[in-house]
């Protein structure tokens, strides 16, 4: 018998609570959670009207989810499958895909794009995995912002010029809201505030310094700043940019004498470390907020915290 293109249906009380693989297993005509699994991680199931990725397949229902299998969708394919399957051994999740986007959540040491042929040659990036990924729909990804090799969190993708552009002029015009996941040595006094900065790129040294307002090259940086914990010697902070600078959190936190965790480059070489080591800075692009390119609608994207970043907090609890 031919399979219906959608299959779909809705959770009740006796449904809350399982996992979305095993309740799509139980509801629909995929016989086993292996094989629900997959069809998560081909993008074709939609929960409650979004579409789910590969992490959603354990998450634990509530009465009157709804899940939606289609299974006609373009670009779920066997390449595309694969193609999935090898973002996701490189660390790479996606947490949001339609037919004009896509968030990754990146994880520290991956490059998002190449700076030279031979970073391109040698070394993956998420720009180079995500075109594989995206070629199977006959989409090519242009990359809307970037984010430091070492630092995680939230990478934002268009899937054709003209939602480039868009995207890129929410950027230009600060209408996208962009958080950080900071932990940062010592800690400011108070709870909130902001920071601003004149700032230049030294391009010979590769690093942020700060400018003279008259300055040729000088740049206008602010971000916003909130204590979510203290901690001896160390302070977690939730930074929203306001503009966005290259460097910029890692440099304003040295400006304000609390360098990041784990940070190397903008650290002073005598300064005395205070609390546990962190593997890398400690950064990470914890949460976007846009107005949808094409639709209109409000998106929320979030990123867990890594398991580097997750164990690096217990230590210093």
């Amino acid at each position: 018998m031919k399979r219906r293109s959608l299959e779909s249906a809705r959770a009740d009380e006796e449904t809350a609570g399982i996992q979305l693989a095993q309740w799509i297993a139980q509801a629909s005509s995929i016989p086993s959670r292996n094989k629900a699994k997959a069809v998560i991680a081909s993008g074709k199931v939609k929960l409650n009207g979004t579409w789910a990725s590969a992490s959603d397949a354990g998450r634990r229902i509530s009465k009157g989810d709804h899940f939606e299998i289609h299974w006609d969708r373009p670009g779920t394919s066997k390449p595309h499958t694969s193609a999935h399957r090898e973002l996701l051994s490189k660390g790479l999740d996606i947490l949001l895909e339609d037919e004009f986007i896509v968030a990754l959540n990146k994880p520290s040491g991956l490059l998002t794009d190449s700076a030279t042929r031979q970073q391109e040659r040698e070394r993956p990036n998420a720009r180079k995995l995500m075109t594989a990924y995206l070629k199977p729909q006959n989409k090519r990804p242009t990359i809307v912002h970037r984010i430091d090799r070492d630092t995680s969190g939230i990478v934002l993708f268009a899937k054709n010029p003209a939602v480039a552009d868009k995207l890129k002029k929410t950027f230009r015009e600060h209408t996208i809201n962009r958080y950080y996941w900071v932990a940062v040595q010592g800690g400011p006094s108070e709870d909130e505030g902001v920071w601003e900065d004149w700032v230049y790129w030294d391009a010979k040294q590769n690093v942020l310094r700060k400018s003279r307002t008259d300055h040729p090259q000088g740049k206008h940086a602010k971000a916003n700043f909130r204590v979510i914990s203290r901690h001896a010697g160390a302070s977690i902070l939730e930074v929203e940019l306001i503009t966005g600078k290259r460097n910029q959190i890692r440099f304003q936190c040295q400006e304000q004498n609390h360098p990041l965790m784990g940070e190397r480059l903008y650290t002073p070489p005598d300064w005395e470390v205070i609390g546990p080591p962190c593997p890398r800075q400690a950064l990470h692009a914890i949460r976007l907020g846009l107005n949808h390119p094409m639709t209109g609608a409000r998106v929320e994207i979030k990123a867990p915290l890594p398991p580097d970043l997750e164990a690096f907090l217990h230590r210093l609890r």
